[in-house]
């Protein structure tokens, strides 16, 4: 399939849909067909030609392919679960073409031009979050983010202006715009006060667009900023940033009652590990960072879904309102016990394959290895006192049974996670098919 076909896909799926957005039985199955036909095809796309856009060339290269289909595959799950949950109906279309814009920034052959597509990506988070109760919310993300991507914007036309024919200081310009940008955009600590509490609010799609695509597709442009970053600052940056970002996260996870704001949280201390990764190594450190991201995405995906399926089966995801409800939740409570063994690094998942692989690069002092096993222990108690007070003997009155359907869904997602943990190489299996 040619690039420009697959790139057009998304856009003209979001304007089919656009009509029907308020039929959620219509609009919810077809935009996840799109999804997984986009996840399906993207290995073969990746043998294409490249194209031009504005005089710059999308390429979407072999290495890239196997984490498109990853968040297109949790996007296909939090579209199955928007028929059950009842999400937005600006969520069908918006999503789409959100994504369309995402994956371009991803092909994008120029920093200037992955930072526009990547602003205008901003944009279409923005519709996915927006609710009657979460205008402030979303204002303050969406202004939050596209403080980064204009940064990155900014840091990709301060390195063409350099090579053309305005000699710009490269130092003094582009390197606090990249450093910031990414920082913005991936949601470090201080700067990533922003992405925790979108867990909480009732568009899974939004946060997982906000808090997992957009920290997968900069993952894959830090080789390209670290250069222009400098490359002697920009590992201390990752570095400490990251764990800042994993102790705030860690325990950030200890508190919450809910199970998706402990999903919040947890994302953030294992963005905390891939952005160690990154800080570690210019090469190896990025790939290990983007193949976590990537199961991280995929778990929270699961997560969120199970929590909107919980809260709409018992009334709310409280740990409280969930005691018992294992009897007549087992497939999603299952799937949570498996996501979030994996969102916390828990063998045998594929969380705690990457986390070990990126331990093993970044640490060998035992003091920070003892850190790393203490701020696991926020995560697994959060998710973990869910998953056991479900297991109570009564179920809660009044409370209904969990579309099967949807069960089986976010089951066979978490164990692709327990594969991809037993067998490692997944990723690097898909990219060997796709190139």
């Amino acid at each position: 399939m040619p690039l420009t076909v697959w790139l057009a896909v998304p856009f003209v799926g979001a304007l089919l849909l656009w009509p029907v957005r308020r039929a959620r039985q219509v609009a919810a199955p077809v935009a996840a067909l799109i999804y997984l036909a986009l996840a399906v095809t993207a290995p073969m796309v990746a043998r294409s030609a490249p194209i031009d856009l504005l005089g710059r060339s999308l390429n979407l290269s072999a290495a890239h392919a196997p984490y498109v289909c990853f968040l297109a595959v949790g996007l296909a799950l939090l579209m199955a679960g928007g028929a059950f949950v009842q999400e937005s109906a600006l969520v069908w279309p918006g999503s789409l073409g959100t994504f369309g814009f995402l994956v371009a920034a991803l092909c994008a052959g120029s920093a200037q031009l992955a930072g526009a597509m990547l602003s205008i990506a901003v944009i279409g988070v923005a519709f996915c979050l927006l609710a009657p109760n979460t205008s402030e919310l979303t204002m303050r993300t969406v202004i939050v983010l596209l403080c980064g991507t204009l940064m990155l914007l900014l840091a990709g036309w301060t390195v063409e202006a350099s090579r053309l024919e305005h000699p710009l200081s490269v130092g003094a310009i582009g390197r606090p715009a990249a450093l910031f940008g990414m920082a913005l955009l991936l949601g470090l600590f201080p700067f990533g006060f922003w992405a925790p509490p979108l867990g909480r609010v009732e568009r899974p799609t939004g946060a997982f667009l906000a808090v997992c695509a957009l920290g997968v597709i900069a993952s894959l442009r830090m080789s390209e900023l670290s250069g222009l970053a400098g490359r002697e600052l920009l590992p201390i940056v990752l570095r400490w940033g990251g764990l800042l970002t994993f102790c705030f996260g860690a325990v950030g996870a200890l508190l919450p009652r809910r199970l998706c704001a402990v999903v919040g949280y947890a994302a953030m201390a294992d963005l905390g590990v891939a952005a160690l990764a990154m800080g570690a190594a210019p090469l190896d450190g990025v790939d290990l960072a983007a193949q976590h991201l990537a199961y991280r995405a995929v778990a929270c995906a699961a997560l969120w879904v199970a929590a909107r399926v919980l809260s709409k089966c018992f009334g709310s995801d409280d740990v409280h309102a969930l005691n018992g409800a294992f009897s007549r939740a087992p497939l999603t409570l299952t799937a949570v016990l498996l996501a979030g063994m994996s969102l916390s690094g828990l063998p045998p998942m594929a969380g705690f394959a990457s986390r070990n692989a990126i331990l093993g690069l970044t640490m060998t002092n035992p003091w920070w290895s003892s850190l790393w096993a203490m701020g696991t222990l926020g995560p697994v108690w959060g998710l973990a006192r869910i998953v056991i007070a479900s297991w109570g003997p009564t179920p809660p009155p009044g409370s209904r049974r969990e579309p099967v359907w949807l069960g089986v869904l976010l089951l066979a997602m978490t164990l692709f996670l327990l594969v991809a943990g037993v067998l490692p190489n997944v990723i690097a299996w898909m990219q060997g098919l796709a190139s």
